[in-house]
């Protein structure tokens, strides 16, 4: 489970201290800006009775803090915690008439840092969970043929994720172009070997877990480096080294991007992103009427218990003074 929200004092000490020893460790790279979440749900039918809607929420853990947290929307709205991976969310209702669109904005400031391999224990639950396949993060047999062949001369667990990792840069190429990118369809990526950052990590974590290895996947928003501007859905992996209880982070799409970043993004994640959410497949709480989520980044939002897809998200950012 990953740590809820700090609030008060314990938020404020919490980035204070956090403020002080990056002053002391110039060698970790720390980013502030505010962040704002808006959506709008469109085209509600006139005799909708139920409107339910879960946006996800960024954690607060030792890469990032969350403060300042402004919710508006024409309901309350619930706090809530999925049960798996503990990702954190808003939860709406109404049970009353809405008039069209159905809008909310969430504003909230996001201190983040760089982050390097980092040690964390890993229950038993979880770690079961994250040596399996996903819907579409399949471990089929090709799959695990590639991954024994990959891994068959190398011993570490940290040599065979670079053997994997490697692989994928050298097998996948960023393009948008052909039809079916974006799902983190590992079958698609093993066989076309084209696609966006879901379908390379997709392909990273199939064939990583297919030698046993916990590996999970994260999804959130890089930040463009400009002082403002539109965030961009994006995201990364990290696999598990049980021998020294250590996370390995993974951007394999962002070194195939920027080469000179190959070494790089295989240990370490630059300051430019926020975290929103860990896992695939995933239930929400309250349960959702439909299929588990293959990500959630986006709003989710079901009217009488079907889901609705008229929804528009926009995510922004405003750089922070420190």
């Amino acid at each position: 489970m990953r740590p809820k929200y700090l609030s008060g004092i314990a938020l404020f000490c919490t980035l204070l201290a956090n403020c002080s020893s990056l002053s002391h460790n110039d060698s970790i790279k720390c980013r502030k800006f505010n962040f704002v979440y808006d959506a709008s749900v469109e085209s509600i039918p006139e005799e909708a009775k139920n409107i339910e809607i879960w946006i996800p929420l960024p954690p607060n853990n030792s890469h990032q803090q969350v403060s300042n947290l402004k919710v508006t929307a024409p309901v309350k709205h619930e706090q809530r915690s999925e049960n798996l991976y503990g990702n954190t969310l808003l939860y709406f209702k109404s049970e009353d008439a809405v008039s069209p669109p159905f809008k909310i904005n969430i504003s909230m400031d996001i201190e983040r840092h760089e982050v390097k391999s980092y040690s964390q224990g890993l229950s038993e639950q979880l770690r079961s969970r994250l040596i399996q396949p996903d819907s579409l993060g399949v471990i089929n047999e090709e799959v695990k043929k590639i991954s024994q062949k990959l891994t068959s001369e190398v011993s570490t667990t940290h040599a065979k994720g670079k053997v994997i990792y490697d692989y994928v840069l050298g097998h996948m190429e960023y393009n948008k172009t052909v039809p079916g990118w974006g799902k983190g369809d590992t079958i698609r990526a093993c066989e076309i070997g084209k696609g966006n950052c879901s379908d390379y990590h997709s392909l990273f974590i199939s064939l990583i877990r297919a030698s046993q290895i916990p590996a999970r996947f994260f999804y959130g928003f890089a930040i463009p480096k400009e002082a403002s501007g539109g965030a961009i859905a994006h995201c990364w992996a990290e696999f598990y080294v049980e021998e020294e209880s250590k996370w390995i982070p993974v951007d394999a799409s962002e070194a195939d991007k920027k080469p000179e970043m190959k070494d790089y993004y295989f240990g370490a994640f630059d300051e430019n992103r926020i975290e929103f959410s860990m896992g695939r497949d995933i239930i929400l709480d309250p349960p959702q009427k439909g299929s588990p989520l293959n990500f959630f980044i986006h709003p989710y939002v079901e009217i009488d218990g079907e889901v609705h897809e008229s929804v528009k998200a926009s995510y922004t950012y405003t750089n922070r003074k420190y």
